[in-house]
């Protein structure tokens, strides 16, 4: 046998160390996946995870396999599908009162959450802080499921035209944004950002709960685990629903450098990063699958 000469000697150990990478970073990938499952589906109930593992690894970055792969996923957990009613919700309004309570704000301060659904976070909140509702305002889009709010909790509901938010100029004390920008495009992030600019007071507070999005395996990660919701929140799951969900759906992640250097551009000084469980942020939490974090920030 011919001895290898060196290029092809160099050229061996480079396939080597790329399929190291390769396998390393599919263990990853793997792991990832398997805490998103055992977080949304529970191994305890759901004898399928190993499938649906492998259907979300090898889903091509297509909307018919995605379409497919979302559909195979909703028949594997049907026998044991929870649908999502209230996600912690009390726990976290908890959390944002402990950070509230250390600016020493009074029961005067008015709070805004843009994109909060129901309002369910800030009316926990003004309950514990003897805050009036008439202070605590959600603001949504305007489209065609906006009359489906229950309004229960007697908080001023705006439903705004991705331009302007009809709120008073500085006004606000706090505004809260809890995994709602990375479903904006880069046009309606930059007209909120004028928006919350306006009506904030100066020295008040942004919180919000967002993504880290860095690598390719973050945005896969992070898509399923909409994906995943998505399966879990709805009864009748079919082809045309499920495309015209991925249609009509935005995800538009941004890493934390991005949403720093966003808010900068703004005046907004980041004063505070924690993880999704309010704690020291660290990028390599190897329980936090979706690098889910906590940022502060205040108006200049």
């Amino acid at each position: 046998m011919d001895k290898l000469s060196y290029v092809d000697v160099v050229k061996k150990n480079l396939n080597i160390i790329i399929q190291k990478k390769v396998i390393n970073i599919k263990k990853n990938l793997s792991t990832r996946i398997n805490q998103l499952l055992n977080k949304l589906l529970k191994s305890e109930y759901n004898k399928n995870l190993n499938k649906i593992k492998n259907q979300i690894i090898n889903t091509k970055d297509s909307i018919d396999d995605i379409i497919y792969s979302i559909l195979n996923i909703d028949d594997l957990i049907k026998p044991t599908k929870i649908y999502i009613n209230n996600r912690k919700h009390l726990w976290i309004s908890n959390q944002l009162i402990n950070i509230i309570s250390k600016f020493n704000y009074t029961s005067d301060i008015k709070i805004v959450d843009i994109g909060g659904g129901e309002g369910n976070i800030i009316n926990y909140i003004s309950k514990s802080n003897n805050i009036p509702n008439t202070n605590l305002y959600v603001v949504e889009q305007q489209n065609d499921w906006a009359e489906k709010y229950k309004y229960s909790n007697n908080i001023n509901y705006l439903f705004w035209d991705n331009i302007y938010i009809n709120i008073e100029s500085n006004s606000i004390d706090i505004i809260l944004i809890m995994v709602s920008l990375h479903h904006m495009t880069d046009e309606t992030i930059d007209n909120l950002m004028l928006n919350i600019n306006r009506i904030l007071k100066k020295d008040g507070l942004i919180i919000i709960k967002e993504h880290n999005c860095i690598t390719t395996d973050d945005r896969i990660i992070i898509n399923w685990e909409h994906h995943l919701y998505h399966i879990l929140m709805s009864k009748n799951l079919n082809e045309e629903n499920v495309k015209q969900y991925l249609n009509q759906s935005i995800f538009n992640y941004k890493s934390m450098k991005e949403y720093n250097n966003l808010f900068a551009k703004y005046n907004f000084q980041n004063i505070m990063n924690l993880n999704r469980s309010f704690e020291s942020y660290t990028y390599d939490d190897i329980t936090n699958s979706t690098n889910l974090y906590w940022a502060l920030y205040r108006k200049s």
